[in-house]
């Protein structure tokens, strides 16, 4: 009898498949069995080759389901929703190249827990765990949870997909994902790393010519706790290689608390953490952030509204970032509105940025702090001698604080930079090192056409300046037709409504206007000296003239009230 049942039970399933499409978490079921044998899947597709889901797929009944394998063809879910499934994996381990999964939900009442074996990477996503084809429309609202404290290769971990190849369009998150994940003793023989996103774990270097991410959107929390040795996490992508980020959407809260230092030792981790990109290797464009982002771990931290890291010759470009970004990091930091850190020569242009920045008191692990810069647009970013970086037509509007270090409106610290345009209205704050309107310190590059109307308050020990504190030792600075507008304080003498230090003679001063007023720590705002037009050149910079060597065009530079 039980026999007979069976048989009218397989019976009933391949005549329902037979009229095309997939019902049910049986047909599912047998549908996936076959493209895992390798087997004759046209019972499931219509004339045109397509598989189509025909209803919601309530999984609740499924005790045994083998996710499907190595998928070729187009797969359209229709809107409707995969529910009540526990998994350890995508519903897809691979979308082979050319091939297609569409308009797939993967309801709030899924729930995904994964962890890697330690042998092998992992790659884990609730529509794909790798995508070599095109993920279109798909949208998850499942929670995923990472655990694992044996890693001894990379993790990609997203709520649509783990590793991506191609192209990833119109897709959502809404689900929450977290990562516990760790490496063995932070792996002395091994360095793997953590991609965790809300959309989108990760890329690899072999991503597929003309590949892109482009109008997704995450609302959902992604938190990491772990200690990998490097992690980078993402509302959008933990780590784009050579993969171009477009009109894309973070609403979600962004946490990292990297745990890797070893009780007793001076190692540390590296964690990236940005609303749009961990970090990007691939241009960033027209993309916004709405969700805090906050690294507060031991590490060292590149934490940003847009990126946490862009590391390659790429452009950051027409993105908003409206929220707060936050380092707590015990550790070096590189906070940004934009952009947390790039060593390459980046091109940042027509960004803006609304969201308070702040830095608490990290580790001065060398002079002046040298490893702690927070900023409204870039914190710390340098070019080449061949190719400088670029920074242009951005704006900051948010507060930007930092304990210790370098903070600036637009810049942190910058070698073989050039600034244009850029225009500062946030207040910048700190106890710290240097401060600067524009940028705290700066060298080998240029700012030229650059307008700050903020306040720059300084501690009595620091320096100040309304366009830069400093420039740096490796000299042959330029400051030209710029304007400050905004109070400036610091040291005595080391503070200037233009530029407070110029460290080499090979570093000039032209064509500025000066206005904003300039005093000490110790002073009130409104107490201190207003410039006017009878004694603004003795505002242009600090008063110290021993340890002032730039060379300032006192005749091409004006009095300016802070209109225009």
């Amino acid at each position: 009898m039980k026999k007979l049942l069976l048989t009218l039970l397989a019976a009933a399933v391949t005549l329902a498949a037979a009229a095309g499409g997939i019902s049910s978490a049986a047909e599912l079921a047998a549908f996936a069995e076959a493209v895992n044998a390798g087997g004759d899947i046209a019972a499931w597709q219509d004339e045109r080759g397509e598989v189509h889901l025909k209803a919601d797929i309530d999984m609740s009944g499924i005790k045994r389901f083998a996710r499907i394998g190595n998928f070729e063809g187009v797969f359209d879910g229709e809107g409707h929703a995969i529910l009540n499934w526990k998994t350890d994996g995508g519903l897809f381990r691979l979308v082979a190249e050319g091939s297609v999964v569409r308009n797939l939900v993967i309801a709030e009442s899924c729930s995904m827990k994964v962890s890697d074996d330690g042998d092998d990477a992992l790659y884990a996503g609730f529509v794909a765990d790798v995508n070599h084809g095109i993920l279109e429309r798909c949208e998850n609202y499942g929670s995923i949870a990472h655990r694992s404290a044996r890693s001894l290769h990379d993790n990609y971990v997203g709520g649509v997909c783990g590793m991506n190849k191609y192209v990833v369009i119109r897709c959502k998150n809404g689900g929450d994902i977290s990562s516990a994940g760790s490496c063995p003793s932070l792996a002395p023989t091994a360095e793997p790393r953590m991609y965790l996103g809300g959309v989108l774990g990760g890329s690899l270097g072999r991503s597929l010519p003309g590949a892109f991410v482009a109008w997704c959107e995450n609302t959902g929390r992604v938190g990491y706790s772990g200690a990998f040795i490097v992690s980078h996490i993402g509302g959008i992508v933990g780590y784009n290689m050579r993969v171009k980020t477009k009109f894309c959407i973070n609403r979600g809260e962004i946490v990292s608390a990297a745990r890797g230092v070893e009780e007793g030792s001076d190692r540390y981790c590296q964690e990236m953490a940005g609303g749009i990109c961990g970090m990007a290797k691939g241009d960033v464009m027209c993309c916004d952030n709405f969700g805090s982002v906050t690294t507060r771990g031991h590490a060292y931290s590149l934490t940003a509204g847009i990126c946490g890291s862009a590391h390659e010759s790429l452009t950051v470009g027409d993105c908003d970032n409206f929220a707060p970004v936050t380092s707590t990091s015990t550790y070096q930091a590189s906070v940004g509105g934009i952009v947390g850190l790039s060593r390459r020569p980046v091109v940042v242009s027509h960004c803006r940025n609304k969201g308070d920045v702040s830095c608490g008191l990290g580790e001065n692990t060398r002079n002046s702090a040298r490893g702690i810069q927070a900023a409204g647009i870039v914190g710390f970013i340098n070019g080449n001698e061949a190719v400088s970086a670029d920074v242009r037509d951005c704006v900051n509007t948010g507060r930007v604080r930092s304990e210790s270090g370098r903070a600036g409106g637009i810049c942190g610290f910058a070698s073989y930079c050039d600034f244009a345009g850029n225009e500062n209205l946030g207040s910048v704050e700190g106890g710290g090192a240097l401060l600067g309107g524009i940028v705290a310190a700066f060298e080998n590059g240029s700012v030229r056409g650059c307008t700050n109307r903020g306040d720059v308050l300084a501690g009595s020990k620091g320096q100040a300046g309304g366009i830069a504190a400093t420039t740096w030792n490796g000299g042959n600075s330029r400051i030209e037709s710029c304007r400050n507008g905004g109070v400036v304080k610091g040291m005595f003498g080391l503070a200037g409504s233009i530029l407070g230090e110029g460290r080499t003679e090979s570093d000039r001063v032209a064509s500025c206007g000066v206005g904003g007023g300039v005093g000490t720590a110790a002073q009130g705002r409104d107490a201190a000296p207003k410039a006017a037009p009878e004694n603004f050149d003795q505002f242009i910079t600090g008063r110290n003239v021993v340890k002032n060597k730039a060379v300032v065009d006192r005749a091409s530079c004006y009095y300016w009230d802070g209109n225009n």
